[in-house]
């Protein structure tokens, strides 16, 4: 008699870019963990090397494939083929350079039979410390209102989405999809009135993480672009938008810190960086012309006013590489 096979209920998306290593790595960690609900697809962003080629020893299992892009079609643009592409009930996109625990897919399945109805689940990581509990809320609101931890909520290894119930928030995904957090909008706007919990249960093993600080998130991108999920419509009352706004505020840097960051940075012209900062503090006010953080602005602003105009040859790019490359992570 043969045994019955088992119709995956998750699966295991990986968007990756130039981190061949890092995916084989944790290949290795979730290949003994794949039995029967689970199933891994890599989304190859049209690396230098295929990563095929480097975890082609794993590849005849049927549960594994690599899907790969004729072209780079940037972060986000990978991370929402992720969503879109998805044929199983339940996603989890699993950042490339973040391991997961030898038990976390045991854990993630355990989690979805005992939460049988919900929409999103949020795993717990060292950016929500006071979570000692699982938490329940119901629709969007609710959720903006009773998190925790934005930052907990942004990394997108943290999040499993039942594909199901928020595909209606695809096209949001798209449409903010510069914000370079497109799992917000998906979330968000596809929740509705669907069930998003907060768990205790841990995933990923953040101290193994040993990715080049210089590829990490540019501090200036996400601040300048971050700012706009506020518009998304989300039909919030006030109190809820207000909350909703100082939680993207946690990931706009303040003026002081940015122009440190952008003062230091040669990525960006003198010109540019005076551009760059009053781009980011309009977004950050969200509609409001003044705010407790004008002072500090305009503080720094006329500092960096003064710098550009004494760095006036500076002021070109010095070529499309150049550009390329302050816009590549992010």
């Amino acid at each position: 008699m043969t045994e019955e096979k088992i119709s995956p209920l998750l699966t295991i998306a990986i968007p990756t870019y130039n981190r061949n290593d890092k995916v084989k790595r944790i290949v290795e960690i979730l290949l003994p963990q794949l039995k029967g609900y689970a199933q891994l697809v890599i989304f190859d962003n049209c690396s230098n090397i295929s990563v095929e080629y480097t975890v082609k020893d794993y590849l005849l299992k049927d549960n594994i494939r690599v899907v790969r892009n004729d072209l780079n079609i940037g972060m986000s643009g990978n991370f929402i083929k992720c969503f879109e592409y998805c044929n199983t009930e339940w996603l989890w996109v699993l950042g490339d350079d973040d391991y997961p625990y030898a038990n976390a897919v045991e854990t993630v399945i355990n989690n979805l039979f005992k939460w049988p109805d919900a929409s999103f689940l949020n795993f717990n990581s060292f950016m929500a410390p006071g979570r000692s509990q699982d938490i329940a809320f119901l629709g969007a609101k609710e959720l903006v209102r009773g998190l925790d931890s934005f930052g907990n909520l942004l990394c997108i290894s943290l999040g499993l989405y039942n594909a199901n119930k928020l595909c209606s928030g695809l096209r949001f995904a798209y449409q903010y999809a510069y914000t370079v957090a497109p799992q917000i909008a998906y979330l968000l706007t596809g929740l509705k009135d669907g069930q998003a919990l907060l768990l205790n249960d841990e995933l990923i093993n953040f101290a193994a993480h040993d990715t080049d600080p210089g590829e990490l998130w540019s501090w200036v991108s996400l601040s300048s672009v971050i700012g706009s999920l506020a518009e998304l419509p989300l039909n919030l009352d006030e109190e809820a938008y207000k909350i909703f706004s100082g939680h993207l505020l946690t990931h706009i840097q303040r003026p002081e810190q940015l122009y440190g960051i952008l003062l230091s940075n040669s990525y960006y012209t003198p010109k540019e960086k005076l551009r760059y900062f009053k781009l980011i503090y309009d977004r950050s006010t969200f509609g409001r012309l003044i705010c407790e953080r004008t002072p500090s602005f305009i503080k720094y602003y006329i500092k960096l006013w003064i710098y550009s105009l004494r760095n006036r040859q500076a002021n070109k790019i010095s070529d499309d590489y150049s550009h390329y490359k302050r816009i590549e992570r992010i």
